[in-house]
């Protein structure tokens, strides 16, 4: 699991090592947990939520307007520093979710990204803005209860939207299993699918997707571009998803296309 540990500049900025991290796996965790005070308020507000708007679709946003507590977690500085360092200055809440999974509920998801579409693809995009997910659980989610299952550096992969799902598992799958108060930074293009809850207790995950404000170059602590620890990291690393062994060469080489973009003073001025 790639934390921010080691972050020489907790609260500043993302390091570059923490962005190469993302760019290599297309996921970060938070290192520091939410407290366990907040983490109690939220899963009350979701225990006692009127109903998941997952299931009327009407209102995505509910849960977010019915709990302060859930409001206050994601003003926490430890999210705010990834998020910022991923999405700039004024990130864009496009949407929220509740997800609610009832103990014993045997049926896992499909591989899939988020908002159906069709056609996954990253290379070629110009530029390579990118939106994020973040994964929240409020309480421990030990691996009976599932939780959501992702698959590392398939962001890197292109594919058809419609393919994903027809794959079962993978080597070097993982699952997002651990102590409550976790937060995962996911690239929207990572593929992911919610396992099922074979506990006795609901299991409890509050996602958001945010979109950029700005060109999603130079928001980190960028680094010289033939910075040799960064150069390194990449090429002992580059093979370390045993799944995308067969494209390596193109894989290596959106890597480095994507790092050559990141890694630069970019336009700071909001998206309109």
């Amino acid at each position: 699991m790639v934390t921010t540990t080691g972050s020489t500049n907790q609260h500043g900025l993302l390091t570059a090592q923490e962005m190469a991290q993302f760019v290599l796996d297309g996921y970060i965790e938070m290192d520091e947990p939410v407290p366990d005070e907040l983490n109690a308020e939220v899963k009350n507000d979701a225990a006692n939520q009127p109903k998941d708007a997952r299931w009327t679709g009407l209102d995505l946003n509910a849960f977010w307007d019915h709990s302060e507590a859930v409001k206050e977690v994601h003003k926490l500085p430890q999210f705010q520093r990834i998020l910022k360092g991923l999405m700039g200055a004024e990130p864009i809440q496009n949407h929220s979710w509740l997800h609610i999974t009832p103990g014993g509920h045997r049926v896992a998801q499909q591989w899939h990204v988020d908002q159906d579409r069709t056609s996954v693809q990253l290379i070629g995009n110009e530029p390579w803005d990118f939106d994020i997910l973040t994964l929240y659980f409020p309480h421990d989610v030990p691996r009976e209860m599932g939780p959501t299952l992702i698959l590392p550096g398939s962001h890197l992969r292109s594919v058809s939207g419609r393919d994903l799902g027809r794959y079962k598992n993978f080597s070097g799958q993982k699952h997002l299993s651990g102590p409550g108060g976790r937060i995962i930074f996911s690239h929207s293009l990572l593929w992911h699918c919610a396992q099922p809850n074979r506990s006795n207790e609901s299991r409890y995950m509050f996602k958001i997707r945010y979109n950029p404000s700005q060109q999603q170059q130079g928001l980190f602590e960028t680094t010289a571009p033939d910075d040799p620890d960064i150069d390194q990291y990449f090429r002992k690393n580059i093979g370390r998803h045993a799944w995308l062994t067969a494209d390596n060469n193109t894989v290596a080489g959106r890597v480095r296309e994507w790092w050559a973009y990141t890694n630069r003073q970019g336009a700071s001025s909001p998206k309109h």
